[in-house]
C-alpha cells in the first residue's frame, strides 16, 4: 500500500474530484428519494424515513464541504471526461435499478 506522502498533487486533486462527484451524486439520489417518500408513504412511516434521509443528506453535505476545502482551484481537471462513456452506462444502470422495485442484488453490470 502506498502512503499519502507518495501521492503527487495531480493524483490527490483527481481523487478529490472523484470523491466530490460521488458525494454530489449520493446527495442527489437521497434528495430524489425524499421526493419519492413524500409522494408515496403514509405519515408515520414517512416521518421516520424522512428523518433518516435528512441525517444521511447532512452527512454527505458535511463530507462534501470538508473535502472541498482541499481542492486546489488552480488545477483544471475534467475527471468526468475520462469516464464519460462508462459514466453514461452507470447512470443508465442506476436509473434502471431505481425503476425496478425488485432489482436482484446479485445482478452486476460490468462496464
Amino acid at each position: 500500500m502506498l502512503s499519502k506522502a507518495e501521492m503527487n498533487e495531480r493524483d490527490f486533486q483527481k481523487l478529490l474530484q472523484i470523491a466530490l462527484t460521488d458525494l454530489g451524486l449520493r446527495q442527489t439520489m437521497l434528495e430524489n428519494e425524499v421526493s419519492s417518500v413524500n409522494e408515496e408513504m403514509r405519515s408515520l412511516e414517512k416521518d421516520d424515513k424522512l428523518d433518516k434521509l435528512d441525517m444521511q443528506i447532512r452527512a454527505v453535505r458535511q463530507d462534501y464541504e470538508h473535502y472541498h476545502q482541499f481542492v486546489n482551484s488552480n488545477f483544471k481537471l475534467d475527471v468526468a471526461d475520462q469516464y464519460r462513456e462508462s459514466q453514461n452506462i452507470l447512470i443508465i444502470y442506476e436509473t434502471i435499478k431505481l425503476k425496478c422495485v425488485n432489482w436482484p442484488q446479485s445482478v452486476t453490470i460490468m462496464v
